[in-house]
């Protein structure tokens, strides 16, 4: 039984013109531990298709198993990090990460000590108290890092969470997230529009077509990629060669 199933899923966008089908009886597993990414383009459903995921949007067909059973969105395990960070402006750092505990009813002292504690390992410990207006672009995208991970979520999702940042602040994310990831056995499911992130982070790459969109294609990365760090596997001499593969499965697509 595979961690998280997506089962022929299927999604229709009404208006009062005409229905259009955006998804496409899509279906794939994700392992527990893996990071798996999505390609595809732009407007193909790929955030449809994770607010499928996180019980967020009910799908015309189909379903999603997460452990074998329908996902329960009470139960805080499938963290959503979004492209931007969201934080309330008029709380403190501090106040934005215990925001998930809170809501979940989770916010016991050994919780928010966790929290604080993965604050500190992204390097924002001296933060705590200051204001989101007082932080960098980077340094937000790793607050909203901390409060996706303190409720302890079994799968992440990620929506182009690195996009708005420049090259070297975005690489500077991937690895953090990446060995984060590493450390706490987190399962991910990235949405990007970088060809070379997904590569550079992921062990699976899934490639979508246009709409109504299907699976084209699934590439699973070679160990010698996986098993570096972001900024190692682009250094990489298979990775040229898989970013030219991809863009060409895409392009397919289009």
């Amino acid at each position: 039984m595979s961690y998280l199933t997506v089962n022929e899923i299927s999604h229709v966008f009404l208006s009062k013109e005409k229905a259009i089908k955006i998804l496409d009886s899509l279906s794939f597993d994700v392992e527990k531990g893996e990071f798996v990414s999505i390609l595809g383009p732009s407007g193909c459903g790929k955030s449809t298709l994770l607010s499928i995921i996180s019980s967020l949007l009910t799908p015309y067909d189909g379903s999603v198993q997460f452990k074998g059973q329908p996902y329960d969105i009470n139960t805080g395990e499938i963290g959503y990090m979004l492209q931007h960070d969201y934080l309330f402006p008029w709380k403190t750092i501090k106040e934005n990460v215990f925001l998930g505990l809170k809501i979940l009813g989770k916010d016991t002292n050994e919780n928010m000590n966790r929290a604080l504690e993965l604050l500190c390992e992204v390097g924002l410990k001296e933060y705590a108290n200051a204001y989101p207006r007082e932080l960098s672009g980077g340094m937000r995208q790793r607050v909203a890092l901390v409060r996706t991970l303190s409720t302890s979520p079994s799968i992440v999702l990620l929506d182009e969470p690195f996009s708005a940042l420049d090259y070297q602040n975005k690489v500077k994310l991937e690895e953090l997230v990446f060995n984060l990831f590493k450390k706490l056995n987190t399962t991910a499911l990235l949405v990007t529009h970088d060809i070379e992130e997904a590569v550079a982070m992921c062990d699976r790459v899934i490639t979508l077509t246009n709409v109504p969109t299907k699976i084209s294609k699934v590439f699973s990365l070679p160990e010698v990629l996986q098993n570096c760090s972001p900024f190692e596997t682009r250094k990489q001499p298979l990775f040229p060669s898989f970013v030219s593969s991809i863009w060409k499965e895409l392009e397919k697509g289009e």
